[in-house]
């Protein structure tokens, strides 16, 4: 059903974010002039609960739901249920099919399930909050209670004095069709220079950092970019750096993200067999030559399976993959295919994510000005998905950790599997924000918790690689002030 938009009364004293947010998962957009095809919409916040109204072609439609607080500090209660009041409406109203996750917008549902558990609710009071509250699907539900018991029984409880660290390197070998993030190619050896300076002084000032507030740093993570897009001697340097000021992460977990084939060759893996890298990414993203041509890559599937046996060789026993589903030209039989390919490999871990539309991607500019982009429909992606979990499974995966993103394909998610005893701790961690993360590098992000409700403080590098170089030293001041003012703390 197209609809023409939507009209926010303005006599109702309702929640506006919340039916901005419902809109917007729906493509309705707001409009100032009616239409026989507009929709009226209102709420009204009333003692307890919640009155919202929906009016469209001579009908009025009116659901009333009572405010559920699920714990003291629940100030997102009364917009909660107008999302869930209008969905319902749109449903009996103009036959709008409700996504997967329902009114589900946030990165990290499985905080949600965290929060409940922590105020004493039931698996199955959890999965019926889900159903009721947010309008999940059921199989969502049981999704996110299948990991958020599967995290307690991987990892030690939290402590405030435990950190992750991150490390971030900003290049790439090229720049994928769906990228956003701020990743260059390898610059000239003389910026190439001036960058591992001040990334050395980065790295020695996270070191003071940890031992100045007696941190304890419970993994480490080198992502990015693709770490291993530097010259081999300057990895090694980045490594031995991160050795000498950083130390051992107590759960003994370095994560390297080695991302494409052609970011590594023989001398760098002889570097990495040197330090106690505990974990690897190689992400092939797809393994159809159609798609890895079309999204921008610089290697082939047999330079995916060649570099994989190579790392096999080299002792390296527990590598993730990563796949993408809802690529531009691909088939749910294409995905199946993906799937029985990276089987062969046997991986220990497999990251599969959703296509994202992100802003500042070269996908998103094609789109943006009309061209002819064959991106999967919703009904495709959903079919890849439901591929993608019978495949993990089959490889002896079960999910781990889950996040979704803005603009993704047929309103899905992103999903961690892994065999047992292969999990990345870091990734359940910085999902589930529980944990401060200690950030270097350009594009870094710092995220100091406090303890006491789980609040977040963040702090962040530079995005440009020159502006990191040139303000390292403030940026550097910056994150001490944070950890200072929050870490700090006894």
């Amino acid at each position: 059903m197209m609809l023409d938009g939507y009209i926010r009364t303005t006599a109702d004293q309702g929640d506006e974010r919340a039916v901005q947010d419902v809109m917007s998962l729906y493509g309705i957009p707001l409009v100032t002039d009616a239409t026989a095809n507009t929709l009226v919409v209102g709420s009204k916040l009333l003692p307890g609960r919640v009155v919202t109204s929906l009016a469209w072609q001579g009908k009025t439609w009116q659901e009333t739901h009572e405010i559920i607080l699920f714990h003291a500090q629940d100030q997102a209660a009364p917009g909660r249920v107008v999302r869930r009041n209008l969905a319902l409406l749109l449903e009996q109203a103009v036959q709008v099919p409700r996504g997967p996750w329902g009114i589900l917008r946030g990165v990290r549902p499985g905080k949600i399930v965290r929060r409940l558990f922590d105020e004493g609710y039931a698996e199955a009071d959890i999965a019926a909050i889900f159903e009721k509250e947010y309008l999940a699907a059921p199989e969502k539900a049981a999704l996110l209670l299948e990991i958020a018991l599967r995290q307690r029984d991987i990892l030690p409880p939290e402590t405030p004095r435990a950190v992750g660290v991150y490390v971030g390197i900003p290049f790439c070998p090229s720049r994928c069709l769906y990228c956003s993030f701020p990743s260059f190619v390898l610059p000239s050896s003389e910026k190439l220079a001036l960058f591992m300076a001040a990334l050395k002084k980065d790295i020695a000032s996270a070191g003071q950092l940890l031992r100045k507030y007696r941190l304890q740093m419970e993994t480490l993570y080198f992502g990015g970019g693709t770490p291993t897009s530097l010259p081999a001697k300057e990895l090694e340097q980045l490594l031995a750096w991160a050795q000498e000021h950083l130390g051992k992460p107590q759960l003994g977990e370095w994560t390297v993200e080695a991302g494409r084939p052609d970011s590594l060759n023989a001398a760098k893996i002889a570097v990495l067999k040197g330090f106690p890298i505990s974990r690897l990414s190689l992400n092939p993203q797809s393994m159809q030559e159609k798609t890895l041509q079309r999204i921008g890559r610089k290697h082939s599937v047999q330079d995916i399976i060649e570099m994989f046996a190579s790392l096999r060789q080299n002792g390296f026993n527990n590598i993730n993959m990563d796949i993408i589903l809802g690529l531009p030209g691909e088939t749910p039989a294409d995905v199946r295919h993906t799937l029985q390919e990276i089987a062969k490999l046997s991986p220990e871990s497999l990251t599969v994510h959703t296509l994202a539309l992100k802003r500042g991607s070269a996908l998103a500019e094609k789109l943006l000005l009309q061209e002819d982009v064959p991106l999967p429909d919703a009904a495709a992606v959903a079919e890849m998905i439901e591929a993608s979990r019978h495949g993990a499974r089959a490889m002896g995966m079960a999910p781990y950790y889950l996040y979704r993103q803005k603009q993704m394909a047929g309103q899905f998610e992103n999903i961690g599997y892994a065999k047992a005893g292969s999990e990345c701790a870091y990734n359940i961690r910085v999902i589930e924000e529980r944990q401060s993360i200690l950030g270097i590098g350009p594009h870094a992000t710092s995220k100091i918790v406090e303890p006491d409700g789980y609040r977040l403080h963040n702090c962040y590098h530079a995005k440009q690689v020159d502006c990191y170089i040139r303000d390292i030293d403030r940026y550097i001041a910056n994150r001490e002030d944070a950890f200072r003012r929050f870490a700090g703390r006894e």
